[in-house]
Parts: structure tokens; sequence; C-alpha cells
């Protein structure tokens, strides 16, 4: 988007067993320019701290995640979605 932005996001995290968890979020985010963009990324999330006695004993969390997303750019005349993918990496300290 160009020029200035103002956007909101809202997201969630669920560890659903020991070594698995769901994350995902919303974002809405609009551009002075009369244009606005909408993004969903779903995910899924192992947690290395429980597989690695080195992170388990020296760091509080360690996630992998691999996450999905499709956005939106609205009164720009794009017309469909586009699609990205990504891997991350949590580390809380």
């Amino acid at each position: 988007l160009d020029g200035f932005s103002l956007g909101a996001s809202l997201g969630f995290g669920w560890n659903f067993s020991q070594f698995i968890g769901l994350s995902g979020s919303v974002t809405m985010e609009y551009n002075f320019s009369k244009s606005a963009l909408l993004t969903f990324n779903p995910g899924l999330g192992l947690n290395v701290r429980e597989v690695w006695p080195w992170a388990k004993k020296n760091l509080r969390s360690v996630w992998v995640s691999a996450e999905m997303g499709v956005q939106k750019i609205f009164n720009r005349g794009a017309g469909a979605w586009a699609m990205h993918n990504f891997l991350g990496i949590q580390v809380g300290i």
C-alpha cells in the first residue's frame, strides 16, 4: 500500500498437545490513499523446547511454525486473493 496506513490485528494461539500448536491472525489495514488490505494467516507450530534439552534448560519458549496466508487489497482494482507462505521461529528468553 502506498502512503500512510493504520491497521488492527487479532491473533490467537492454541497449544493442543505437548508438541503441536495452532496459530492464526486476521489483519485489516486502511491506507489513506483510500485502499484497504485484509489478511488471514493460519499456521501450525512445533514446540521445540519440549524436544531440545538445551532449550528446555535455557529458554522460556522456542517455536517453529509454518504459516500460509491469503490477502486481498480493496479499492485498487485487484480482483484476486494473493497467497503467501512462510516459516517462522519464535524464541522467548
